[in-house]
């Protein structure tokens, strides 16, 4: 079973065995299939699918459309098939529906803010029809690797080769993209990237059904205990997992708990650039922004991105109705 250090080597490991593949043709029959250029036509037979077809023949169809037998081809590479399955959702599948669908099911799927490592999904208008990963994000535009595809800027299924494209962030051809649980390929006890914060006296409130899970390691580390409902902790770090859940570090229990279970009090950012640093905490891991709120009897103001406002002029003026809204 393969794992790596950090979330981000995982992604990069993943990118680079697909970069590897560029400029790799489909071929016209079974013959030199592990040559990138050599016997090319246009019948569906390609490394990615015989390989994938020979792992799990129940799914993965050979000769077929390969675009999604592509994409986890590069998982299966990075990860071998045990974590490969548990990164993309739980399996293997080449029809890119079905993908997409594990995707929302463990609620990974998203139609905004794509990220590195995301697996992009295309829409022909009626249905998703395309696949590829996401290598880089700007301003402006998408940067992908795709298979199954041709050269350029629009959206092309079925174009034969292994292309690194680009397209505009609001393209109408984009349905949306699944966020590969890298997590679970992280060695537990790697290095994680993450954040100091601190809670108000009180600390903040867990809130569940049941007992709230402590993890030796965020998503994926062995249960170590267990917080109630109602319970004040004290949280002193978090990190953000592949999905972009954070999680937060209770230094008296040394393990970790899911911050989207947290529903009331203070958090203090301390690595936030921004003179604003103090936030409060809401179930689902939000908060409210550009606005106010009465906590504990006492009206708060809040900016843009949830930070309170402290020792300065509020930006704010009524409406037509009279209520004082902020700017």
């Amino acid at each position: 079973m393969k794992t790596y250090s950090s979330v981000t080597n995982a992604i990069d490991a993943v990118i680079k065995i697909a970069f590897a593949e560029v400029g790799y043709l489909e071929k016209a029959s079974g013959v030199n299939l592990y040559n990138k250029t050599a016997n090319a036509g246009d019948k569906n037979y390609t490394k990615y699918g015989y390989e994938m077809n020979k792992i799990y023949p129940a799914v993965m169809d050979y000769p077929a459309y390969w675009c999604d037998s592509f994409v986890d081809w590069c998982f299966y590479k990075a990860f071998d098939v045990c974590n490969a399955k548990k990164v993309l959702c739980g399996d293997f599948d080449d029809y890119t529906i079905a993908s997409a669908q594990l995707y929302k099911n463990k609620g990974a799927w998203h139609t905004s803010k794509p990220q590195r490592g995301d697996q992009i999904f295309f829409t022909n208008g009626k249905r998703i029809c395309h696949t590829g990963l996401v290598y880089k994000v700007d301003s402006k535009y998408i940067y992908t690797v795709e298979g199954n595809t041709s050269n350029g800027t629009t959206v092309v299924p079925n174009g034969g080769a292994v292309c690194k494209k680009k397209y505009i962030l609001n393209n109408s051809r984009i349905a949306g993209y699944g966020r590969p649980l890298y997590s679970l390929a992280v060695s537990e006890g790697s290095q994680l990237v993450t954040y100091d914060i601190k809670t108000g006296f009180r600390g903040v409130s867990v809130c569940v059904d049941s007992g709230l899970n402590i993890r030796s390691y965020p998503v994926s580390g062995s249960i170590i205990g267990t917080v109630q409902n109602t319970v004040l902790v004290h949280p002193t770090k978090k990190t953000f997992v592949s999905n972009g859940d954070v999680w937060y570090y209770l230094p008296d229990k040394d393990g970790w708990i899911s911050a989207k279970y947290i529903d009331g009090g203070w958090v203090y950012e301390c690595s936030v650039k921004s003179s604003r640093k103090w936030w409060y905490i809401h179930k689902g891991y939000t908060c409210t922004t550009n606005g106010f709120e009465v906590i504990n009897g006492l009206n708060y103001a809040f900016d843009a991105e949830g930070y309170m406002y402290e020792n300065e002029e509020i930006p704010a003026n009524a409406d037509a109705d009279g209520v004082v809204r902020i700017k």
